[in-house]
């Protein structure tokens, strides 16, 4: 593992954290998830953005909004689970 990766992994999942323990994010997802969901999310933008199907100006928006606010509406009814 690369040590600048590691640190800058170590500081993200901090950030998850902190927010989660002045309950502003989710408790039910990990700080390491929400991190690899990040990164997941900036690289993809990214690619979106290369290959034409996102303006370059919506990649913030759109990164940090499916980010905290997630894929649902927030006034969508929530399906019950089995």
């Amino acid at each position: 593992v690369n040590a600048g990766w590691a640190r800058i992994d170590e500081r993200i999942e901090t950030l998850f954290r902190r927010g989660q323990d002045s309950g502003e994010f989710r408790i039910d997802l990990t700080p390491a998830w929400l991190t690899e969901a990040l990164f997941g999310l900036l690289a993809s933008a990214a690619w979106a953005v290369t290959e034409g199907r996102v303006a370059p100006k919506d990649f913030t928006y759109m990164t940090v909004e499916l980010l905290l606010g997630g894929a649902l509406r927030a006034d969508a009814p929530r399906r019950e689970e089995p």
